[in-house]
């Protein structure tokens, strides 16, 4: 499995950057090599990868059709669901060499899972601007704990994805391992700010695949459906009447974990185009964020804030003057000075130089990234200075009114979409 793994990462990356005009002629020389000697030396594996690329082929070509068709999103459903019920989106896996093409069929985000079927009923297409498509599949994970011979299939299970085209997902995946080696470096300090990590795959250039987080809701929606409420969310999902706010203490503490985290992370990482749809909520009160279009301080927005902290994130903690709100704010500061420390922000603006060269548009200019990033860092301020400098930052970003009018016109322009 580890073998499969691998081998299917390495195929989707050679084949994004065989169409680097610079030095798309050497990728695919090496593209074209990998894939003669697996068909040699690892048959089995080199189906699996034929089929992974049907299934994108397909998804690719429907997400093409529906943009093209200019249907309203109702319609555009319809027809991906009508897509799945005759087996039409899944037809180019019928062509491949195997016995059963369908249970055979390993997801390419992760080879550990195993599609066993389509779920019609669930395909939909969101309202963003590039209409991503939502897939669910009914899949069973393999556990391989040393020899793929020995793995072990689990129960079936839903396992949903989202397959972007017109977004450079190798951007989404560098944001990605930077939070996660972000967090790393502070839990190797006892921080654990609980984050929500998620798989995304570039499978070309403008198109990816994307992991959906489940048992979660946006926020806009969550507030939608609460009156503006997120502790009336959080008190449904995990009730306990006799703790403080009718909640979970736990939920709480994740929730608050959580935000101060992400608000770090996204500050650091210069991350634009915040808004309630793209700040997603976990039933276990882990807040996260999705969508990295606009990095590196890019920001469709006029006036972005330094965080996205809106009033009901804080009004959730308890409010501006609650020990949880006082909690949050100093976690965003321990979480700010560890990652300011030599070893770590070394290693994060190194892995940054060392990325500048791979045409991601928002990395484009060794100089404007690095910089942005640096400052943001403050180098220049001792612990306590730059504590002070976070507070503010904080204050700031939750004081600022002009991010409320654009959230509203964001919000119109998502009811108008659907």
């Amino acid at each position: 499995m580890c073998r499969r793994s691998a081998s299917a990462r390495t195929r989707r990356f050679l084949q994004v950057e065989r169409c680097d005009p610079r030095h798309g002629s050497h990728f695919a020389e090496v593209h074209d090599s990998f894939l003669q000697q697996l068909h040699v030396t690892a048959s089995n594996v080199s189906a699996a990868l034929r089929q992974q690329e049907y299934l994108v082929g397909a998804l690719s070509q429907a997400a093409a059709v529906l943009k093209a068709s200019g249907e309203s999103r109702p319609k555009r459903i319809n027809r991906l669901q009508a897509m799945f019920e005759g087996s039409e989106l899944l037809s180019p896996l019928k062509a491949t060499d195997t016995s059963d093409s369908l249970r055979a069929l390993l997801m390419p985000l992760d080879p550990r899972v195993r599609i066993v079927a389509c779920i019609p009923q669930r395909a939909m297409v969101f309202k963003s601007a590039m209409s991503p498509l939502g897939l669910t599949f009914q899949a069973v994970e393999v556990l391989a704990p040393q020899h793929a011979a020995n793995a072990i299939p689990r129960e079936p299970q839903l396992y949903s994805i989202i397959f972007k085209s017109g977004d450079d997902i190798r951007q989404d995946q560098l944001v990605l391992e930077m939070i996660m080696l972000m967090d790393k470096l502070l839990q190797d300090q006892g921080l654990d700010l609980k984050l929500t990590p998620y798989r995304t795959l570039a499978t070309g250039p403008g198109q990816g695949l994307v992991e959906r987080v489940p048992d979660c809701l946006p926020l806009a929606q969550i507030l939608s459906e609460n009156k503006g409420d997120l502790r009336r969310y959080l008190q449904l999902s995990h009730p306990a009447p006799d703790a403080p706010y009718g909640i979970d203490p736990d939920v709480l503490e994740t929730f608050v974990k959580s935000c101060a985290g992400y608000s770090v992370f996204m500050y650091l990482l210069g991350v634009g185009d915040r808004h309630l749809d793209n700040l997603m909520l976990r039933t276990n009160g882990a807040l996260f964020h999705i969508d990295f279009g606009y990095i590196f301080g890019r920001d469709p927005k006029p006036f972005p804030p330094p965080m996205k902290l809106c009033k009901e994130m804080v009004e959730a903690m308890g409010g501006a003057d609650s020990m949880l709100y006082v909690r949050f704010r100093l976690l965003c500061c321990e979480a700010f000075n560890i990652l300011r420390r030599p070893s770590a922000s070394n290693l994060i603006l190194n892995l940054l130089l060392l990325m500048v060269d791979a045409d991601i548009q928002d990395l484009k200019g060794e100089q404007d990234a690095l910089k942005i990033v640096t400052e943001r860092l403050r180098l220049d301020l001792t612990d306590e200075e730059a504590s002070r400098y976070m507070q503010n930052l904080i204050n700031a970003s939750v004081s600022a009114l002009f991010p409320m009018l654009v959230e509203r016109l964001h919000t119109w322009a998502q009811a108008w979409r659907a």
